[in-house]
């Protein structure tokens, strides 16, 4: 698909051919040759290298890259190398072939191939009839010259690709995935000199299959190596390693996709990678000498708590390990009370089992009967009619609710991200009745609140720390409505009075006081005076509030008032009113304000960049009085993004207006941009909306 020679610290972009347009991962064969010297080639999209190289070596590996806009980058350094990528195959959101995990199995051990040979693999006694490809782990040894090995069905034209090269003294695997001739045969065949050839077999797609493929940002989970003050954990000689992926694996998963990584190596070995708890296989998953550190993607079945045993064979190893990807039963329609999620999906936020790229308006994977929806960042919490809450996507520093879902920590080891791309359910949270930033209400009156405590937006007088799992606000009582963001937490009583806690560097808490100094210490600020309260202080002058967003309140007669931040240089500390409002029924705040009124039109106020207001403006200054977002009525729920807004109106179409980056608008496209409302593809039936457009239908 490409050949180009990569310059230092240099990179390059190339379109890939012939995939559909509901293709969510491709497999490409990386393969790097003539480097000046020490190197790796990376794909952006996966973080860390995909192939390290010495100087004059030529290897390959295979990566599975979730793609986006039809397009790959590939990255070299610190010297320049020749980068040949090679198409092997994609995964596809509607794909008809599924998968079927099997304990690795050797099936060809050590067979030698001379120059210009073939030979047949013959998998009919280990896979069905009518499957249609399977997955090996291809080890090339003894060779006797440098070589390539090309895999394609039996019977077809050899393809001009490679998928392993081979080079005297060394032993080099790679991954295959292959299709089968209507036997279920495969042919390898070898360039040059003669090598021994062994294959062990990780699985097989066929119609009948039920394991679809859900691709994910490239995420370490095991690095045995001295990190941040952890001590060195080599496997030793015979040993194995547990690796638990129930953390980044949903129930029901069957295999995995892991780029595995050797290095550190005391002596000739290879490591072993098969589901926990059962019996050893002879297959081998990456061989490794001293001096090289070498990495090979493998597909392994996973025991039914989702674990995998690494064993190595001799001396010790040092093994890092970065899930790419699951197999998983491919997901069932929801039927009603569905969430329906999009945008930039970097973190699990888009709930669909899937991590990286941008989504277009989609079910979340498992959920329904969902009453209302809200977010954390790129955190997602949802509350069911059972009133159970689930939460997705970013989970580090407690935002889960969950506890070490997702997290790196699970394993004791550094991590880059950290997150659950499907609902989790929080534990010890019931009769739920509303949810926002970290916070919840129970049907009793009382507030639960998770996270980080930074900025003491969790309210209990609790110092500075994290809380994985809920606690109650004691200090609260007789609650009827919930408001969050970032910094800040709300709660309206049923007297109607207001109450907030968290970060007031700019009049946040409404109590007439406005932070000094407060960020004169780093990480300590919220000690300075006026800058936070850890324990809810009312709201000044507010009564008979109905509804409320951070930092807005609509009262029963219909007006509306706000307080904290309006742009860089103004704020107000106690509420006001916003003029121009009258029977407001709703609102909503994120990086423009919104407000439903009773006559089901929609005004905006705040700023207005990349059109959020809706007027048909891209302003470039705090707009004070709000403004009538265009071409919607009926309007019956909004809600609010940092550059976006959204309604659902009486016929249950969700609109989106401003965007410009993430995907904003629903649509798929990362940049689309609009400034006044369109209508959001594939939502119908919509009842409800949260924060960031995530319809409920």
């Amino acid at each position: 698909m490409q050949d180009t020679r990569i310059p230092a610290n240099g990179r390059s972009t190339f379109a890939v051919p012939q995939v559909p347009d509901d293709a969510v991962a491709v497999l490409v064969n990386v393969t790097g040759a003539n480097p000046d010297g020490p190197t790796t080639l990376s794909l952006p999209a996966l973080g860390e290298p995909t192939v390290n190289l010495r100087a004059g070596e030529t290897r390959a590996n295979l990566a599975v890259v979730p793609i986006g806009n039809h397009s790959l980058t590939v990255a070299a350094g610190p010297n320049a190398v020749e980068a040949v990528i090679d198409l092997a195959g994609y995964y596809s959101a509607n794909g008809t072939a599924k998968y079927t995990p099997l304990n690795p199995q050797r099936v060809m051990d050590a067979t030698p191939v001379g120059p210009d040979g073939t030979i047949t693999l013959d998998l009919s006694a280990q896979v069905p009839a009518g499957a249609t490809a399977v997955t090996f782990n291809l080890t090339a040894a003894n060779a006797t010259a440098s070589s390539a090995v090309t895999a394609y069905a039996a019977g077809q034209p050899k393809p001009s690709t490679a998928n392993l090269t081979a080079t005297p003294g060394e032993d080099t695997p790679n991954l295959v995935t292959v299709g089968l001739s209507a036997d279920r045969k495969v042919t390898l065949a070898n360039a040059a000199g003669t090598v021994d050839l062994s294959a062990d077999l990780a699985g097989y797609y066929s119609p009948q299959s039920t394991q679809a493929f859900y691709p994910v940002s490239q995420l370490r989970v095991l690095d045995t190596r001295s990190w941040d003050g952890k001590p060195r954990d080599p496997i030793t000689e015979g040993a194995e390693h547990r690796l638990d992926l129930s953390g980044w694996l949903p129930a029901g998963a069957t295999a995995a996709v892991v780029n595995l990584t050797a290095t550190n190596v005391s002596v000739a070995t290879y490591v072993s990678a098969h589901p926990a708890d059962q019996q050893r296989p002879s297959a081998r998953t990456i061989s490794a000498t001293p001096g090289r550190t070498v990495e090979n993607l493998a597909v392994i079945a996973v025991s039914a708590d989702r674990a995998l045993d690494l064993y190595n064979f001799h001396g010790q190893v040092d093994v890092l390990a970065e899930i790419a990807g699951y197999f998983a039963p491919a997901r069932t329609a929801c039927q009603r009370g569905c969430v329906y999620g999009f945008g930039t999906n970097s973190d699990g936020q888009a709930g669909n089992g899937t991590v990286g790229g941008i989504t277009a308006a989609a079910a979340v994977y498992g959920l329904d009967s969902v009453v209302a929806v809200s977010d954390y960042g790129p955190t997602r919490y949802a509350v069911r009619s059972d009133g159970s809450v689930w939460a997705w996507g970013w989970s580090a520093k407690g935002a889960l609710g969950a506890g070490p879902v997702g997290s790196g920590d699970v394993q004791g080891s550094p991590t880059y991200r950290s997150y659950a791309p499907f609902p989790v359910k929080i534990p010890g949270l019931s009769n739920i009745v509303a949810v926002s930033a970290q916070v919840a209400l129970r049907a009793d009156g009382t507030v639960w609140v998770w996270g980080q405590n930074a900025y003491k937006h969790l309210g209990p007088g609790f110092p500075h720390g994290q809380y994985d799992t809920p606690v109650q606000v004691t200090e609260l009582n007789h609650v009827v409505a919930i408001a969050g963001d970032l910094d800040h937490t709300y709660a309206v009583k049923a007297d109607g009075t207001v109450w907030s806690w968290g970060w007031n560097k700019a009049g946040e808490l409404g109590n007439g006081t406005i932070g000094t100094d407060c960020e004169s210490k780093a990480g300590d600020g919220d000690q300075q005076p006026n800058c936070a309260a850890g324990i809810p202080v009312r709201v000044k002058g507010l009564g008979n509030v109905t509804k409320i967003a951070p930092g807005l309140a609509v009262r029963s007669d219909g007006s509306l008032w706000q307080w904290g931040p309006r742009d860089t240089d103004r704020q107000d500390n106690a509420p006001v009113r916003v003029p121009g409002v009258s029977n407001a029924r709703a609102v909503a705040a994120g990086g423009s304000n919104y407000v439903l009124r009773a006559d089901g039109t929609v005004w905006a106020w705040g700023f207005g960049w990349n059109g959020s207001l809706g007027d048909g403006t891209e302003h470039t200054s705090y707009v004070d009085s709000p403004v009538k977002v265009k071409n919607l009525a009926g309007v019956r729920a909004i809600g609010a993004g940092v550059l976006s807004g959204y309604a659902v109106t009486s016929d249950g179409k969700e609109y989106a207006w401003g965007g410009g980056q993430d995907g904003l608008l629903g649509d798929g496209n990362e940049r689309a941009k609009s400034l006044v409302p369109v209508p959001v593809p594939g939502v119908s039936g919509a009842t409800g909306l949260g924060s960031n457009g995530y319809a409920i239908a």
